[in-house]
């Protein structure tokens, strides 16, 4: 049961992408021409300026009408760097395109925005687009926004010939897009990675997919055949569709994003998944994400994966008012452990983990809380077609369940053979007295307390990443629970005093236990 693990922070330092050095020749758009005055055509003024080798181009503040797409091909060692304010605002669905043969471009600072206003009419491009081979395409501190259109933030299409490698697009804002903040796309080959070593960081999307009726709104998707991409320190909310999609790619870093429902929760959060154009992904770490998703319907998965092998799904935390929090579809020799999943409304499927179709996986170490709702913790099924068994999966003891009355922590349904299932340990009862916690991974109940009672964690410096639940029953007024030492919150600050009737999920820096919710 070996998860190929892909070093986020290795793969992004490979990945820093293309920062122009030694440009032999500095310009100003405006000393070609170019008004920035958002009225007259400052197309080929522009155009006439960037489609050049060697070259910083400066754009400085105004707004400048792009009434055609700008094209750069056959450059190498260009850098376009926007002032604060430069923006290029088109009439058509593209903005900007990088042509063939474009090697070491960076574009630094520049807003792109569209006034197109096309419902009805499916866009394959972007604000900048790209259907060519390029090498060490680096974007950042760039802004995007097409509400009226369906179009996409940046969308790079490398079929057929040609190949891209090493593209960063990096503390970019991509709000009120019509379909998808960043898609990258091969849907020609099954066998060729004609995309590669891709970093998306640090990006913030909201409002993805603004177009009512149409058929996608997602902030990041890397769909067809591609190799080598990490995803990670993205804030994302209000995806109309998916927050991350990963449909055919391998080894796939996607960590450390947040994923928000602010106004709309019928969202997927991340969906690991083969695609309709036959490629299938490989080695895929999804680790440290947060998703939230608090009014959701039952049909919602947080986190899917499909016909997918060798994979990690690890210290994720998932809180999820409907549906699964995760699910496993027909996927194989996977790792989930370490994640904190709450909530889910599923009583025919797992709320908390579902397995349909899958096997040899391993469950360890994970936290269910499933008290609010009467969902199965971990489901074990058929695949969706009824024809795959979910066998030889094992689901350790270390796993903790919190379950209400009426929740059931296991369910092994038709389809459900030769796994290994145990449970973990029963909620441990404190009485009225001081109570010191034995290691990590425990469930505890304190009690109502008729004098000041303390509670003493182990070391954390022992349990590294490893969590305790303390539930704190306690109703008194006139005496409390406090911890002994070494608990604080996310911020530093050391917690003394335990709030009555508070439940508290606490994980292990190393050095400290931090209170996580």
């Amino acid at each position: 049961m070996m998860c190929l693990l892909v070093s986020s922070l290795a793969m992004a330092q490979q990945m820093r992408g293309a920062q122009i050095k030694n440009n032999t020749v500095a310009l100003n758009v405006k000393d070609y021409g170019a008004t920035g005055n958002g009225t007259t055509s400052d197309y080929r003024t522009i155009q006439n300026a960037v489609n050049r080798s060697n070259a910083l181009i400066t754009i400085p503040n105004g707004t400048y009408l792009i009434d055609t797409p700008i094209t750069v091909h056959d450059v190498s060692n260009l850098r376009i760097t926007g002032n604060s304010g430069a923006t290029l605002q088109g009439t058509k669905h593209m903005v900007f395109i990088l042509g063939v043969n474009c090697n070491n471009v960076e574009i630094d600072g520049v807003a792109f925005s569209t006034t197109a206003a096309d419902s009805t009419t499916v866009d394959y491009y972007g604000l900048i687009s790209d259907t060519s081979a390029f090498t060490n395409v680096y974007i950042h501190n760039c802004s995007f926004t097409a509400p009226h259109c369906q179009t996409n933030g940046i969308k790079v299409i490398c079929e057929h010939a040609n190949t891209a490698s090493y593209l960063t697009v990096q503390n970019c804002t991509f709000t009120n897009i019509g379909k998808m903040g960043i898609e990258l796309q091969n849907h020609t080959d099954t066998v060729v990675y004609r995309l590669n070593n891709i970093n998306i960081s640090n990006n913030y999307f909201n409002n993805l997919g603004t177009i009512t009726g149409q058929a996608y709104g997602m902030a990041i998707s890397l769909t067809g055949i591609g190799k080598g991409a990490v995803v990670t320190g993205n804030v994302v909310i209000d995806p109309r569709d998916i927050g991350i999609e990963c449909a055919g790619w391998s080894d796939v870093t996607i960590a450390n994003n947040t994923i928000r429902g602010q106004k709309n929760n019928s969202f997927s959060s991340i969906h690991v998944t083969d695609n309709s154009f036959g490629a299938y992904p490989r080695r895929v770490s999804v680790t440290g994400n947060i998703s939230e998703n608090l009014s959701s319907p039952s049909t919602v998965i947080a986190i899917l994966t499909q016909n997918l092998n060798d994979y990690s799904i690890t210290a994720n935390v998932v809180k999820q008012a409907g549906g699964t929090n995760i699910g496993l579809f027909t996927s194989y020799g996977g790792v989930v452990s370490g994640n904190s999943l709450t909530g889910g409304t599923s009583t025919v499927a797992g709320g908390g983990i579902l397995f349909t179709g899958s096997s040899y996986n391993l469950v360890s170490g994970n936290f269910l809380d499933m008290s609010v709702n009467p969902a199965y913790a971990i489901a074990i099924y058929y695949n969706a077609s009824g024809s795959t068994n979910s066998t030889n999966n094992t689901v350790e003891p270390d796993n903790v369940m919190r379950m209400n009355s009426t929740g059931i922590s296991f369910q092994q349904a038709a389809g459900g053979v030769n796994n290994t299932l145990s449970l973990g340990d029963d909620p441990l009862h404190a009485t009225d007295a001081d109570y010191t916690v034995a290691r990590s991974r425990l469930y505890i109940i304190l009690p109502t307390v008729t004098a000041n009672r303390f509670v003493t964690v182990p070391s954390a410096g022992a349990y590294p990443g490893e969590s305790l639940f303390i539930q704190n029953s306690n109703t008194s007024a006139g005496f409390n629970w406090s911890f002994a030492t070494g608990v604080v919150t996310a911020s530093g600050a050391f917690i003394g005093g335990l709030t009555n009737s508070t439940f508290y999920q606490l994980k292990s820096n190393g050095q400290y236990w931090v209170k996580m919710n």
